[in-house]
């Protein structure tokens, strides 16, 4: 579960865009061999008030792949595609960079 730090509260969207900015260019991000961060940009230009609404396809496929995730935790006897185990692994590596977000905290919490 990844470890969540408020740094700065009652922030207008304006400021909080500047803070981000601000927090990614001093940790530094991986595309750009400057730091451990993921992020694709260098932040600030966020997207505001998007609402997630999916289809009912995309909710079909959410319910079937919590099945599976059920269904592996509870070491039924059941055959996974190469496409569910590849989707499996993109979930783990997911999963992997939320524990390296949580490792960024705590570099934060030192600074």
């Amino acid at each position: 579960m990844p470890i969540i730090q408020v740094i700065k509260d009652r922030l207008s969207e304006t400021e909080s865009f500047i803070l981000e900015n601000i927090l990614i260019n001093s940790i530094g991000r991986i595309n750009v061999n400057s730091g451990p961060l993921c992020n694709c940009t260098d932040g600030g230009e966020g997207t505001s008030g998007r609402k997630y609404n999916p289809s009912e396809e995309h909710r079909r496929k959410l319910s079937e792949a919590a099945k599976v995730r059920e269904a592996v935790k509870r070491e039924k006897d059941f055959v996974v595609s190469e496409e569910t185990k590849m989707k499996l692994s993109i979930a783990s590596k997911r999963s992997w960079e939320i524990r390296k977000s949580e490792r960024i905290l705590r570099f934060i919490e030192e600074v």
